[in-house]
């Protein structure tokens, strides 16, 4: 009678998520808006990622660049535009990639949990998102946001 009272109970903590295997490898995912400090004091880095970064942005930058050139003789706040949008091009494209890999990344997790790759593709996604985070993060440390 223990023994059966026992087995539902060890069968209901892992219906419920108690006692689940753990998986041989661990691996932290990091989110940008967790990570970064403020590029300016009054925008906090999950608008900056959102708003500034957003492919729309990016899209209405270039269309600005188009119609701009630093040679063609720009007022102090022109030139102040024009260097903003480039920095939210490149934060656009540096963001994206970086995104792209930690996707990549979480879809090597689950098919490494589905045996469907082996450690040393999950290891190689690893490597990728590693290399973007940290890419990602340089630029973040040098850019400025001009105001």
């Amino acid at each position: 009678m223990k023994w059966r009272s026992l087995l539902a109970l060890l069968g209901l903590l892992t219906l419920v998520g108690c006692l689940r295997p753990s998986l041989p490898v661990q691996i932290e995912m990091i989110y940008l808006e967790d990570v970064l400090e403020p590029l300016h004091p009054d925008e906090p880095p999950a608008h900056t990622l959102g708003v500034r970064f957003s492919p729309d942005n990016a899209l209405r930058s270039i269309d600005r660049l188009r119609d701009m050139s630093p040679a063609s003789g720009l007022t102090g706040e022109e030139y102040m535009a024009f260097a903003n949008r480039l920095t939210a091009v490149e934060g656009t494209v540096r963001k994206q990639a970086f995104d792209l890999a930690r996707l990549e990344l979480e879809l090597a997790l689950y098919k490494y949990r589905a045996k469907e790759i082996s450690l040393e593709e999950l290891h190689d996604r690893e490597r990728a998102y590693r290399q973007a985070l940290e890419a990602f993060k340089t630029f973040w440390r040098t850019a400025k946001i001009l105001d």
